[in-house]
């Protein structure tokens, strides 16, 4: 066979071979690529691929429909795409290079058929590997449009996220992305500027046709192994509470986020952040510091609350908060510009009664304002925690008749937010109040914090600029239940001082209502109160406490007194008890006359309001008249009833101390008496019904010098003249007395004598019946001027 034969003979079993291997291909291409695909794609858990309608040419490949199918880890998806369109031509082919890919249609569902279990520690991440440059013209085609694409994903637990969109590679990146669950439509479009550009996205979020907040984003490389994020935004504050309430009420939906019924929420926030950070992250753990380590951050954000109500603590608040926020080499501040709030407080956040509500002329709903006008800072410390300083902010609530405010506030708090966090916080501030119109004595304010919330170790200071009294509180309680221990001591070394401010305004605001004008000299105080509480209920609250005055003096109206001390001890709230007596003692009482020596013993043995108690008078005495009065037997004394009823004894009364009274007769009188005075307390005023004072064996003796009045009186009555010679010297052996004094201080005195004037009637026995009567008042209040004239002139002479 010639050569040439044997050429063309070989060149006719290629053309069949080729031909054969055509068909072949053409009749067995669902296999080829099926295997193809389970071969070059394993990883992806690919399982089955179907086409339909493939078309071949030499300028195209068209399918009417592919789909796909498989398993990825614990996720199991299927794809589907109809009308594909692969444009080419054999030149670009040899190189690697496509003219275009079209899809009209695009599905691809994913079902999580398993819950994946976490991993103890996340390997690091190359966001190169995620978000490579895109240089569109290096890509092996010039055109990718995706017309339609729809994406569903069932997570386990939860509902079905669905997704659709479209996209398209024409020398720029476009992508369209639209997502919708219960109303709630996310919106993003991700495109390019430029061909070898970064992408950039525009994100949307919606509430129904609501729009809640607009984000955009744009990616760049800020050097080798760097990249950069800019976002700015804006954030509407009312759709987003609402969508929290609403997501919170959404089957299956979990987003641990409780909205108070009532909480409303208007305003806006918009902000422009700066991100960088390697290529490589490792989120280790602890997350936090693995973020603060590995990004830098600049953050401005103006915060614009247009109302902000929050039930039962605050309503209407309006404030415009500017923030920047800096996170550089692992260190965190966030700065607060100067700033202004304002807005009502609720009276339950300060868990105040309707009376004190009323006492105070305050509404349910109290005027609040604050300002900042130097900035806020809040740092991350070396050791984890966190450091807020606050400098020279103002705080006033109240306003009109009653208000609280706060000026030279400043505090440093430091905050650990370990488990449980702690809470380190000092308040230094100086307080200028007014109750009721009545300015209060400015106070200087200090508070220290240090523990967690479950267990709060913290003081408070009060002390008045010129250092006459102080408030010292202290405790250790749980503020997420309430329970706590408390104590408070309030200090008054010069009660004097303090008391030229503080009682005026009681009187004023009727705190004080003791019918008369109380004026302290001198004197000390110091009360001590220690409270327990088992929840934030006021019920749950139980307190002891003591007081004690010392080295008292001073005068009420026309009556003073010196030396006076008290030592009290009870419990209870709104009702006291006392486990032991409270002791009075007044070393001198003047009333006109003095009263010495005062010793009392009083109790409540049963708990009693203290608006209207029930004490118990267990001890009474005085030195008066150079005797004692004093109670033979305790009594019970009801401040709610109208009156009140005792019987007091006198013992060893002088009489020569009784009648140096009248200090305008010249009367002589030696004796001692004893007696009974029933006493009846109404109205204010003193009673005494059937009481009598007699005389003690052997009796004594009255030298009555008549003045010139009684003697012109005597002149025309010969038996006021037989009396007044009787009693010029009468030796008396009984001498008795009724006493009775009536609401309007008259003193009748039913006077008995039995005796003798040795001078006349030749010394022979004589009875005496006198009655007297005087009207207390105005002989006490000349006795008290009189006392309060000597002392003036002593003050003048010295």
């Amino acid at each position: 066979m010639t050569p040439i034969r044997s050429v063309a003979l070989l060149f006719c079993l290629l053309l069949i071979l080729l031909a054969g291997g055509g068909l072949y291909v053409y009749q067995n291409l669902p296999t080829l690529l099926e295997n193809t695909a389970k071969q070059y794609l394993p990883e992806l858990g690919l399982q089955t691929v179907h086409y339909s309608g493939l078309t071949i040419s030499h300028k195209q490949l068209s399918l009417n429909a592919l789909a796909l199918q498989g398993q990825y880890e614990d996720t199991a998806y299927a794809g589907s795409a109809s009308d594909l369109v692969i444009r080419y031509n054999w030149r670009e082919l040899l190189h690697r290079e496509i003219e275009s890919v079209t899809v009209q249609s695009l599905q691809l569902e994913a079902t999580e058929i398993a819950q994946r279990v976490s991993v103890a520690d996340a390997s690091p991440l190359d966001l190169s590997k995620l978000f490579p440059p895109l240089n569109l013209s290096e890509l092996p085609l010039n055109t990718l449009r995706v017309n339609h694409w729809d994406f569903g994903y069932q997570k386990i637990d939860l509902p079905l996220i669905e997704a659709s969109g479209s996209l398209l590679v024409d020398q720029l990146l476009q992508i369209h992305i639209e997502s919708s669950l219960e109303d709630v439509h996310v919106g993003a479009k991700i495109w390019t500027a430029q061909a070898d550009a970064l992408p950039q996205a525009l994100v949307t979020l919606k509430d129904k046709d609501q729009q809640v907040a607009e984000f955009s984003l744009v990616l760049q490389e800020a050097g080798m192994d760097q990249w950069r994020w800019s976002v700015d935004g804006e954030v509407e504050y009312t759709p987003v509470l609402h969508l929290l309430r609403r997501g919170s009420q959404l089957p299956g939906v979990s987003l641990h986020v409780e909205i108070a019924d009532g909480l409303n929420l208007a305003g806006k926030t918009q902000l422009s952040a700066l991100i960088e950070h390697h290529d490589r992250l490792d989120w280790g753990k602890p997350l936090l510091p693995a973020l603060m380590n590995q990004f830098d951050l600049q953050v401005s954000a103006t915060n614009q609350i247009e109302q902000l109500d929050v039930p039962g603590i605050a309503s209407k608040l309006i404030t415009t908060l500017s923030l920047e926020i800096v996170l550089e080499a692992g260190e965190l501040s966030v700065q607060l510009a100067p700033a202004a709030l304002r807005g009502k407080l609720e009276a339950q956040a300060l868990a105040l009664s309707p009376s004190t509500l009323k006492s105070l002329q305050w509404e349910q709903t109290i005027p609040l304002n604050w300002a900042s006008p130097e900035p806020i800072t809040l740092r991350h410390l070396d050791n984890g925690s966190w450091a807020l300083n606050l400098t020279d902010n103002k705080l006033l609530i109240g306003g009109g008749a009653t208000e609280l405010r706060l000026e030279q506030l400043n505090l440093q708090t430091r905050f650990d937010p370990s488990q449980p966090p702690q809470i380190e916080a000092k308040l230094n501030s100086r307080m200028n109040s007014r109750l009721r119109k009545n300015q209060l004595p400015p106070m200087q304010v200090s508070v220290n914090h240090n523990g967690s919330l479950t267990h709060s170790i913290f003081s408070l200071a009060l002390l008045d600029i010129a250092e006459s009294m102080e408030l010292l509180l202290n405790g250790e309680a749980n503020m997420l239940t309430g329970i706590g221990q408390y104590k408070a001591v309030f200090n008054s070394q010069d009660l004097a001082y303090a008391s030229e401010t503080v009682l005026p305004i009681l009187r004023k605001l009727k705190l004080l209502d003791i019918g008369g004008d109380l004026s302290i000299a001198t004197g000390s105080m110091r009360l001590i109160s220690e409270v327990t509480s088992r929840s934030f209920n006021v019920d749950a609250l139980s307190q002891h406490s003591q007081l004690t005055l010392g080295n008292l003096s001073g005068s009420y109206d026309e009556y003073r007194f010196e030396g006076g001390a008290l030592t009290a001890s009870w419990a209870g709230i709104d009702k006291w008890r006392t486990k032991v007596p409270v002791e009075l003692g007044i070393e001198k009482l003047n009333v006109g006359f003095d009263i010495l020596d005062t010793r009392m013993q009083i109790s409540l043995p049963r708990a009693t309001p203290i608006d209207q108690p029930s004490v118990k008078m267990e001890t009474f005495s005085s030195s008066v008249f150079g005797g004692r009065l004093f109670l033979p037997k305790p009594y019970l004394w009801d401040f709610a009833a109208k009156s009140n009823e005792f019987t007091l004894r006198a013992e060893g009364w002088q009489l020569a101390d009784m009648v140096a009274l009248q200090q305008d007769q010249d009367v002589e009188a030696m004796g001692i008496l004893e007696g009974s005075l029933p006493v009846t307390i109404t109205d204010g005023r003193v009673i005494i019904e059937d009481g009598y004072l007699r005389a003690l064996p052997p009796g004594g003796s009255i030298r009555y010098i008549a003045n010139e009045a009684s003697k012109a009186l005597a002149a025309s009555s010969p038996e006021l003249k037989l009396a007044l010679d009787l009693l010029n010297d009468f030796q008396y052996e009984v001498l008795s007395s009724e006493v009775n004094l009536d609401k309007g201080g008259n003193l009748l005195l039913g006077l008995s004598l039995t005796g003798k004037n040795p001078s006349q009637y030749e010394g022979r026995p004589i009875n005496f019946n006198i009655n007297l009567e005087q009207n207390l008042d105005p002989l006490l209040q000349s006795l008290r001027l009189s006392d309060k004239l000597v002392e003036q002139l002593k003050k003048r002479s010295k």
